[in-house]
């Protein structure tokens, strides 16, 4: 599925019905691992773990990797911009004035706006992984409430357990 994600990911602007696909396709696939682990197999034994390791890692790889390679598709292989922004491209079939093009001005002008586009989109989403904790609140108020009880019973515990133990030395 991190494959998946990948394609989904590092090509949506040169196949935006990917996402689509690679939906329908888990969703068949959630279905029938289900119907197995049902019926087919026996059902295996839950481990608990604390995250996903490396995949972590190898996810946000992807995903701020796709901010460039979607730019690089939109600047340079795709028709939108020839649409938005005629005065940058080369006449359809001219490619000997291609090479001439970005060596001149026009070129630049299209690195630098692909670059300044990527730089925007990096900058929103550092914004967004700023802006939204990875933790929400609601949890982080659970889990010191329930530390709190831990504490408290363990206290509570162990008065008892210290009037126990006075108790047997005044009677024994």
């Amino acid at each position: 599925m991190v494959i998946q994600l990948g394609y989904v990911c590092l090509f949506a602007s040169a196949y935006p019905l990917a996402a689509t696909i690679a939906f329908i396709s888990n969703v068949i696939e959630v279905r029938t691992d289900a119907t197995k682990i049902a019926f087919v197999h026996r059902k295996c034994h839950p481990e608990r773990i604390s995250n996903i390791g490396i995949w972590n890692t190898l996810i946000s790889i992807i995903i701020w990797s796709s901010a460039l390679t979607n730019c690089l598709i939109f600047c340079f292989t795709s028709h939108q911009m020839a649409q938005w922004l005629p005065e940058m491209q080369p006449p359809e079939g001219d490619n000997e004035n291609w090479d001439a093009m970005v060596n001149s001005a026009r070129g630049m002008h299209t690195v630098l706006l692909m670059f300044v586009l990527e730089h925007c989109i990096l900058l929103f989403g550092v914004l967004l992984y700023s802006m939204i904790p990875s933790v929400p609140m609601n949890v982080v108020e659970q889990v010191e409430h329930r530390t709190f009880v831990r504490k408290m019973l363990a206290r509570l515990q162990r008065r008892r357990n210290s009037k126990a133990s006075s108790l047997q030395k005044v009677t024994g």
